[in-house]
């Protein structure tokens, strides 16, 4: 006989593969996601400590700490905060130096400020994070170096993340000599509308982004007459080189894939 406890724990346990199925639909917001991201270098260890609720700053919420050779990540983040509380990255030369996973500041320990999403990944000398809310059909994410260097903030979905040369130790050559090659399906919002005016926004979106296709793409089933002239989201993939001289370099790798209004 199926009972009410029944019911309730079986209820209970489906909300929670629920709510475990959504976490993971983030890129990287689950620390085990991490720990195993097939587009990242795989962390040495990660520790995670519970942070009680402070009534006058915060609510309760966890610090972890993600160690890689020669640094450490940490990040901090609270039940009643969208994004995380506390971004920060200390390097150090030898494990034996490593800092202990606490909050309170470690030397050599920087924040990463003005980036209101989480931590993402490590390859080589490059750190991603990723935002806390989508963009279109993507996810803000910003890649910075491990001295604390922003050198891209793009929004999409990261398909590839690759060194194009052996990994140099970065206290030797400067980190723009260990090239970084992204690849990802980006979201990028146009300032116009393909719905409004379609060739004058086109030209506009071609001129900026280098895509070389000669029609705009069909955007009239994403639009509805109440929002035709709202500014119009696109989808292609892209592959963002990192040359020798630290310059970003954005290609297009095919034509638009979607077209729909910003919200």
């Amino acid at each position: 006989m199926t009972t009410i406890a029944t019911l309730a724990f079986t209820s209970l346990i489906a909300a929670s593969a629920l709510t475990f199925h959504a976490n993971a639909q983030a890129q990287g917001r689950n620390a085990q996601d991490r720990m195993v991201n097939p587009l990242f270098d795989t962390p040495l260890r990660q520790q995670t400590l519970f942070i009680p609720a402070n009534t006058q700053e915060h609510s309760a919420g966890a610090l972890i700490c993600f160690y890689y050779p020669h640094l450490m990540l940490k990040e901090a983040s609270y039940d009643d905060h969208k994004g995380a509380g506390l971004l920060s990255t200390t390097y150090f030369l030898k494990e034996a130096d490593a800092p202990v996973c606490q909050f309170d500041r470690s030397n050599n320990e920087r924040e990463v400020n003005n980036w209101g999403g989480f931590f993402l990944g490590v390859k080589g000398p490059y750190i991603v994070f990723e935002g806390d809310d989508g963009d279109g059909n993507g996810m803000p994410f910003s890649v910075y170096t491990t001295q604390g260097a922003r050198i891209l903030t793009d929004s999409g979905v990261l398909h590839s993340v690759d060194l194009s040369a052996p990994v140099r130790d970065p206290d030797l050559r400067p980190w723009y000599e260990n090239p970084l090659v992204l690849r990802y399906r980006r979201s990028y919002l146009a300032p116009c509308s393909l719905r409004e005016d379609a060739t004058s926004c086109w030209n506009t979106i071609a001129r900026v982004t280098g895509l070389t296709q000669a029609a705009p793409p069909d955007c009239q089933a994403t639009y509805t007459d109440e929002d035709k002239i709202a500014p119009s989201y696109i989808d292609y993939d892209v592959e963002a080189t990192l040359d020798e001289r630290g310059i970003i370099h954005l290609a297009p790798l095919g034509p638009v894939e979607n077209c729909y209004p910003a919200p």
